[in-house]
């Protein structure tokens, strides 16, 4: 009887490794196929990155991101300066 449990346990034990390792050979080949997908498209990636570098597309790109960010700073000020003017003229809630 006592056989019997202890073969019953291994049994068990081999059964779970076993569904473990299957569920990291699904995971793995999962991934990998994801890896694969994203490799696939990079070549393509590549031939636009080089179109848009012969277009000078980067260097206009820089110069709107500091646009962009020029206006952001203005922006922010113009708030500050009307927060400013609210907290002057408004009325006092003291």
């Amino acid at each position: 009887m006592e056989e019997d449990a202890s073969l019953d346990r291994r049994k068990a034990d081999v059964r779970w490794q076993v569904e473990q390792s299957r569920s990291k050979i699904l995971d793995t080949n999962k991934e990998t196929s994801q890896i694969e997908d994203r490799l696939a498209s990079l070549p393509g990636l590549e031939e636009t990155l080089k179109r848009f570098q012969e277009a000078g597309l980067e260097d206009r790109l820089q110069e709107q991101s500091l646009l962009v960010r020029e206006e952001s700073v203005r922006s922010a000020n113009y708030s500050r300066s009307c927060v400013r003017n609210c907290r002057s003229t408004g009325p006092s809630f003291q």
